[in-house]
């Protein structure tokens, strides 16, 4: 089935439906060991806490982690606590083994939609439509609606995330090394892209962002 073509920024459009999916079965993530208080275990307190506070539940300089588990797999997670990305430091040289699986135990148990704390700024409406294209040829076939809609149906477990959410939730560093490297199930889509075809494909997600917000 083809994927609808997205509208040009600024046109009025349907609410994005927000979706629940189950982690993939492979490299499933263990039972969790934490106390059932939900505290958090001591690596991600040591780790963790200070960019995403209160467990994690809440926004700070990283995004909120309510949810994580559900709108990405397994290995994602891990690659992500691993090796870092965008803003994010990795943490392979100091978290191994055991530690690993009771923060990613931990992370399964942060139920619930993130709240959103970063607000995409103004963009050039030139740049936005010439991400426009950059997104129908790169992106459109996993991400439908312009990011709009989860990629739900494509064979995906989880489903491809609702990108105008993942803007407000990650930093343009973090938008920008996802569309160059990818991820987990998505591919390095914009590998071969210059800085400012990158811009250009954030600059029309902001957009996206942007109007949404006013609906």
């Amino acid at each position: 089935m083809a994927s609808p073509a997205p509208s040009t920024p600024g046109q009025a459009r349907p609410a994005a439906p927000r979706f629940s999916a189950t982690p993939t079965a492979s490299a499933p993530i263990r039972s969790s060991p934490t106390p059932s208080s939900g505290a958090a275990p001591g690596p991600f307190a040591t780790l963790c806490e200070t960019c995403h506070p209160q467990g994690g539940t809440a926004p700070g300089t990283g995004p909120s982690l309510r949810g994580v588990a559900r709108r990405h797999s397994p290995g994602f997670i891990r690659a992500q606590i691993l090796n870092g990305r965008g803003d994010m430091p990795g943490f392979r040289d100091r978290l191994k083994g055991e530690e690993l699986e009771r923060l990613l135990a931990y992370l399964q148990t942060l139920e619930g939609e993130p709240p959103f704390n970063r607000s995409p700024p103004p963009v050039d409406p030139e740049a936005a439509t010439r991400g426009q294209e950059l997104f129908r040829q790169r992106c459109e076939s996993c991400h439908l609606e312009g990011g709009r809609w989860p990629g739900s149906g494509l064979g995906f477990e989880p489903p491809a995330p609702v990108l105008i959410d993942e803007l407000r939730r990650h930093t343009p560093a973090f938008i920008a090394r996802q569309i160059r490297e990818g991820g987990g199930q998505m591919p390095a889509v914009g590998a071969d892209l210059t800085d400012a075809q990158v811009a250009d494909l954030i600059a029309y997600l902001s957009a996206l962002a942007l109007e949404d917000q006013g609906d």
